[in-house]
C-alpha cells in the first residue's frame, strides 16, 4: 500500500511539472538539434558556422536580461553650491562644511568615494543611496597649520550620468602670533 501511495505522488509530481514546462517553455522543440554528436564533429573539424535552425524567441524576450522592461532612468545630481570659503582660520583650527545635493533624476543617487588631495581635508560623503526627489549631504573639514592662502578641491565619485563632481573649499591660515 505505502509503495502504492509514492507511486501516485511520483506520477503527480511529473504530470504537474510536464505541464508547467508546456505552458510557460515557448521553444519549437522540432527547431532545435540536440545531437551532440554532429555539433561536436562541426566544431572538430574547425567550421565556425552553424546552421542548425534555432528559435530566437527567448533571444529577443522583452522580459529577458537587457530587454524593453529593464527599469529605465538616471540619477542626476544638482549641487546647491560646489564652491566654499571659510574665510580666515586660525592655524590648526578644524572648519567644517556641508554641500547639499539634491538627487533630480528618477533612479537613486549613489556616492561612490568623495576623496581629497592631502590629510587637511576630510570629506564624508552620504552612506545611503539618495532616492529621486530627496537631499544628500557630503561634509568637508578642514584643518591646516601653514599660514597662507589654501585651495583644496574633494572630488566625488558617483552614479550619475555626470559621474565626477569638484567641490572647491579655500581658507585663509593666518600667521601664528
Amino acid at each position: 500500500m505505502k509503495h502504492l501511495i509514492y507511486l501516485l505522488a511520483f506520477a503527480a509530481i511529473l504530470v504537474s511539472c510536464d505541464q508547467a514546462t508546456s505552458t510557460t517553455n515557448n521553444i519549437d522543440v522540432n527547431k532545435v538539434e540536440t545531437d551532440n554528436n554532429a555539433n561536436n564533429a562541426n566544431a572538430n573539424a574547425g567550421e565556425a558556422e552553424n546552421n542548425d535552425p534555432v528559435n530566437t524567441d527567448v533571444i529577443s524576450n522583452d522580459n529577458t536580461a537587457g530587454g524593453d522592461n529593464a527599469p529605465k532612468g538616471e540619477a542626476i545630481i544638482e549641487w546647491d553650491h560646489q564652491d566654499h570659503d571659510f574665510g580666515k582660520i586660525h592655524p590648526n583650527e578644524t572648519k567644517t562644511h556641508i554641500f547639499t545635493f539634491k538627487n533630480i533624476g528618477n533612479i537613486p543617487v549613489v556616492v561612490h568615494d568623495a576623496k581629497a588631495p592631502c590629510g587637511c581635508t576630510v570629506p564624508e560623503k552620504p552612506e545611503e543611496p539618495i532616492q529621486p526627489g530627496e537631499e544628500g549631504k557630503l561634509i568637508v573639514s578642514f584643518t591646516k597649520s601653514d599660514p597662507g592662502e589654501h585651495k583644496k578641491t574633494v572630488t566625488v565619485t558617483t552614479n550619475a550620468k555626470e559621474a565626477k563632481h569638484y567641490l572647491n573649499i579655500r581658507a585663509f591660515v593666518m600667521d601664528k602670533k
